[in-house]
């Protein structure tokens, strides 16, 4: 059995907890499923899950400023 087999259930509400919060990253997430959903897994099974259904986070690390 493959993860999108194993894990399919998880994909709505992964998308719906990335649509309310979009400056959640994969450790916040994996808090918001247990506290709303009370569904626990793992955060790398999280990390691997997003990656195969190419679900991209919304929010977005800065850049620094080169120094002159």
């Amino acid at each position: 059995m493959d993860y999108e087999e194993k894990y399919g259930y998880l994909k709505p509400k992964l998308d719906e907890i990335i649509d309310e919060n979009p400056d959640y990253g994969r450790p916040k997430i994996k808090t918001e499923q247990q506290e709303s959903y009370g569904l626990t897994v793992n955060h790398k099974v999280i990390a691997k899950l997003l990656q195969m259904w190419d679900v991209k986070l919304a929010r977005a690390a800065r850049t620094t400023e080169p120094s002159p």
